[in-house]
């Protein structure tokens, strides 16, 4: 990992704190300082575990859907995401809730900013069919 592992906790940490104000002016600084910089998505991003990549997309798409936290998003978008990476921000998405269905347009956003980037068809078709599950139930 390029960073050490206690800093990347802090930073998970951090992203996953919010429901107060202090917190999410935190999570703001954060994804705008640090989680938006190209140097973070394309430097420090791709060498991450995938155990750690998901839970920071995932803390990304919670702050965003649930907190309507717009540099989250961004900091999402900027992200070199995978279909399978996109597939399992999927997985979490409950459309019972308008959270839910929010975060489930907004990973639409995402694979639309992204899809000549996803590469592998059987990904995309994987995704695409996610995508489908959630809209029919």
């Amino acid at each position: 990992s390029p960073y050490p592992e206690s800093m990347l906790q802090s930073i998970l940490n951090t992203l996953t704190s919010s429901g107060k104000s202090d917190p999410l002016l935190l999570n703001e600084k954060l994804s705008q300082l640090v989680l938006t910089r190209q140097s973070w998505s394309n430097g420090v991003f791709p060498k991450l575990s995938s155990k750690m990549k998901q839970s920071i997309t995932s803390a990304l798409l919670a702050l965003r859907s649930h907190h309507n936290e717009e540099s989250a998003g961004l900091a999402l978008i900027g992200l070199p995401l995978t279909a399978s990476g996109l597939n399992h921000l999927l997985k979490g998405i409950s459309t019972a809730s308008e959270d839910g269905q929010a975060a489930l347009v907004f990973v639409n956003d995402c694979v639309l900013t992204k899809v000549e980037l996803l590469g592998n068809i059987l990904d995309i078709s994987k995704l695409s069919g996610r995508l489908f599950d959630h809209l029919l139930s």
